[in-house]
């Protein structure tokens, strides 16, 4: 599907929600943005005079509507596969399979809430994989076989899977694990595969378990930080983040091989750290979860491989994301600053009429002031959105902004540009 000059691309995402799903979506607007594509969050669920936008994601700083898409012929709507319907469809479209499991809860609620009303109204959001024009887009592996099975055309699928957030990476840049500080314990999600991992307790109370809930992100990755093991026997709808969170934080990862952990594509470990979630098999999980324990600085090099993979995966996204949506065309070449105030927000003391309104090499995209960041303020006869410090050194790094305009006190108030 390509991007024309013209585009406007709106992506579906539930307005507040923390998670897997939403954070993916503010990933693929945010690199969409990065190649100057006119992309936007389209937020469902909200309420008024509240911000729709979840405050992990705020820093991408990504435009958004909460009523209503533009239709034009050349925009297109990205929909998760479970947000199918929250918004009309007359437009190019993909279904982007965050996950598959997912995708069918989803519809069975559809199907028990038709059931107690007679069938009374149209099923919304209601999708067959074969029966809907537009592009598919796989997370993971499990959601490419999926559509594949289900007779969907090989040219209207793409993989585009997500990637770990960046900051989270670098402060795991290496393997130099402190193995003689890791403590004898067991960590997991109670949220997945719940049943089960309590027989896994039952049958070795002796083993430290701990349950990942009630913590901040950072806590949740500190627990990664100082365990041996984290296991999973959930469902795996998609290329999961928290295997991959606790692989690069250094856990031994055991799972099941229910969903995406049933292939060596979307979960990519030693075949003897995966287990059917069944009664026979206890034993042996427990034996496998005591080896690590005892061996853990042995056995961490078995996963080595799992974690190269997870770091270069921003550079795969990136690449796929390039290889889905090309651009009809040259790709846009003007250059996004951000403008550095001196000592006021007023609108009168910035930039207004200048000859920078019409310039076609370059485009003030945003306004640098921590103490009123999270605004917007008039300048360049636009409004433009008043970001902190902080965040313009994150765009800046990630290539959404390629430089910065300054005023000049010692030369008439000039602006000047300044980048790398």
């Amino acid at each position: 599907m390509e991007v024309y000059d013209d585009t406007e691309v709106f992506i579906v995402c539930p307005a507040y929600e923390k998670s897997g799903g939403p954070f993916a979506l503010h990933q693929l607007a945010h690199e969409l943005r990065k190649r100057k594509i006119d992309a936007m969050m389209a937020y469902t669920g909200t309420a008024r005079d509240e911000n729709p936008v979840a405050e992990p994601y705020r820093k991408y700083h990504i435009p958004f509507v909460t009523d209503e898409v533009v239709q034009g012929e050349h925009n297109i709507l990205i929909c998760p596969e479970t947000m199918v319907g929250s918004f009309p469809r007359h437009m190019r479209h993909i279904f982007w399979w965050l996950s598959v499991d997912n995708w069918a809860k989803t519809i069975r609620q559809q199907l028990d809430r038709a059931l107690y009303t007679s069938f009374a109204q149209p099923l919304p959001g209601f999708i067959s994989p074969t029966g809907e024009a537009g592009t598919h887009w796989a997370q993971s592996e499990y959601a490419e076989r999926f559509l594949r099975m289900n007779h969907v055309p090989e040219q209207r699928i793409h993989h585009v899977s997500d990637y770990l957030d960046p900051i989270f990476l670098s402060r795991h840049a290496d393997d130099a694990f402190d193995v003689n500080g890791r403590r004898d314990i067991v960590v997991y999600n109670p949220a997945k595969g719940a049943a089960f991992t309590r027989k896994l307790q039952q049958a070795a109370p002796d083993i430290h378990w701990v349950r990942i809930e009630h913590m901040t992100e950072r806590e949740v990755e500190d627990c990664l930080s100082q365990a041996k093991v984290y296991i999973d026997f959930g469902g795996h709808p998609g290329k999961d983040r928290i295997p991959r969170e606790a692989a690069i934080c250094g856990c031994c990862v055991v799972t099941g091989r229910r969903g995406a952990a049933g292939n060596d594509v979307d979960v990519p470990i030693n075949q003897s750290y995966k287990f059917a979630d069944c009664e026979e098999n206890i034993p042996s999980i427990i034996d496998c979860v005591r080896a690590l324990l005892a061996e853990y600085p042995q056995r961490l090099a078995d996963f080595a491989a799992y974690r190269a993979l997870i770091r270069r995966e921003k550079a795969r996204f990136e690449r796929e994301v390039e290889a889905a949506l090309p651009f009809h065309g040259a790709a846009p070449q003007t250059k996004r600053l951000a403008l550095l105030t001196r000592t006021t927000m007023a609108s009168a003391a910035l930039p207004q009429e200048t000859a920078w309104e019409t310039r076609e090499d370059v485009r003030v995209s945003a306004v640098v002031d921590d103490a009123a960041a999270g605004g917007y303020v008039r300048a360049f006869q636009r409004d433009l959105p008043v970001i902190s410090s902080e965040d313009a050194v994150f765009l800046y790094q990630e290539g959404r902004l390629e430089g910065f305009l300054r005023q000049d006190a010692e030369d008439n108030g000039m602006l000047h540009i300044y980048t790398s």
